[in-house]
Parts: structure tokens; sequence; C-alpha cells
């Protein structure tokens, strides 16, 4: 699970994770239309600002796109349904695995409110979905990555958020969740690991690690520095 405040980060983190793992990846996209995704997937793979990108798309430098774009469609599978049910993902799953021969081994769920249920009790819908994407994650022996949101907090919004600020008890059954925060203007993310059954892990999210971020170009870096590297090149290009 991948956690946030609004505008944390979690979309821009999953998408960059997603393409730069290069594995076969079925991205559930109901939070997030077409049209948005294409345009900060292509703004992270031309390393143009997503404005530039936008710009270029209605000229015929749109062409230098597509063919960036088609690198992806290898390994990376897109369902934009704004209001899927499980019915509908295990579908899509088993037409990703007609296309590829295999099951995908990264399924991103952008995000877990956006999954429909059956009642009105939301919360106790959010707790059978997490337990059936848990039973998913074993059956085709995938990482499942479900993105959520959490309780906002005015008065840290740059912070990665306790694991108790998770909203809807839907905590237990995840491996691993990660905490994130971004702040943009100083081209910083931080990420913490507020549950982790394997490993390290603190669930008050004071422990993290500091990465860098360029947000317009849907980008993130180890380091200010290789980020610094990186801006420096693009002059050049």
């Amino acid at each position: 699970m991948l956690v946030a405040q609004p505008n944390g980060g979690k979309s821009l983190y999953a998408m960059f994770a997603a393409i730069k793992m290069r594995v076969p990846t079925l991205f559930i996209s109901a939070d997030t239309d077409e049209a948005t995704m294409r345009l900060r997937a292509a703004a992270h793979l031309t390393q143009q600002s997503t404005k530039e990108v936008e710009e270029m798309m209605s000229t015929p430098a749109s062409s230098l796109i597509d063919d960036e774009m088609a690198a992806l469609d290898d390994y990376l599978f897109w369902s934009y349904e704004p209001s899927p049910s499980m019915e509908f993902i295990e579908e899509e799953l088993l037409a990703t695995e007609e296309v590829l021969g295999e099951y995908p081994h990264l399924v991103v769920v952008d995000n877990l409110m956006n999954v429909s249920h059956s009642s009105d009790a939301e919360w106790q819908e959010m707790r059978a979905t997490m337990a059936a994407f848990h039973t998913l994650a074993r059956k085709i022996d995938a990482c499942v990555l479900v993105l959520h949101h959490v309780s906002e907090n005015d008065s840290r919004p740059f912070a990665p958020p306790p694991r108790k600020a998770v909203q809807g008890k839907v905590n237990q059954l995840p491996e691993q969740i990660l905490s994130i925060a971004m702040n943009p203007k100083d081209n910083v993310l931080k990420v913490a690991a507020v549950k982790n059954r394997h490993g390290a892990h603190d669930p008050t999210g004071e422990e993290y690690v500091t990465l860098a971020v360029d947000a317009a170009r849907m980008s993130i870096y180890g380091s200010q520095a290789e980020l610094a590297q990186a801006k420096t090149l693009m002059e050049f290009v």
C-alpha cells in the first residue's frame, strides 16, 4: 500500500515505479483519466515538463511523443475504468494474461476508494477489497500496489503520515505500507516504511528517506545532486 495526503505524490510515485521496473504491469488508473496519465508518462519519458508536452501534442512533434509512449506497450497495460469492481479487475488481469502469456508481475490500483462496492458500508467494503487483493497477490504471484488516502494534517503537509492515519482501518493486510510526502517547491519527496512485515519500519513515519523529485517531469532521483545533474544534461539536449 502506498499512502499520502492529497497531492502527496502517490500517482507520480506509482507511475514512475511502473515505468522504471520494466516488468509486465497492469495499471488500474481509476482516479486519473487517460489524457492526464498519457501527459504525465510522456513528460517522464521525454524529460519535458507536462506543460511543454501538452504544447507538443498539438504540433508535428506529437509523433515523437507517440514513439516514446509506444515503448511502454511491451510491458505496461493501462485501464481507465473510473469505478472498477473486483470482477472488472479480474477480467482485466485475464485479458493481460491473454496478451502476455502470463499474469502481470505488478498490479497498480489507483486508488482504493475508487474500487466499486456492493453496499454503503464503505470502510467495511474497503477492508473486504483489501482482503481480496491480498488473496489475488498470492494467486497470481504478483505485487499488488494499492494507493490510498490518509487523514489530512494541515500542520504537517510535507511529512510522511503515520500508519494510524490510514483511512478506513485497512492497514492490517498489506505486507508493506509506504507513506510518502512531496514538497514540489523544494523538489523533495520523503518516503517512510510505516509497516514492513519482513524488515525495519517505523509506524510514526518519523524515520524516512529523502529523495529528489521533479514533479513537472514526473521523475524521481536518489538525491538533489542527481536531480541537478539531470537538469544540467537537459540543457544540452
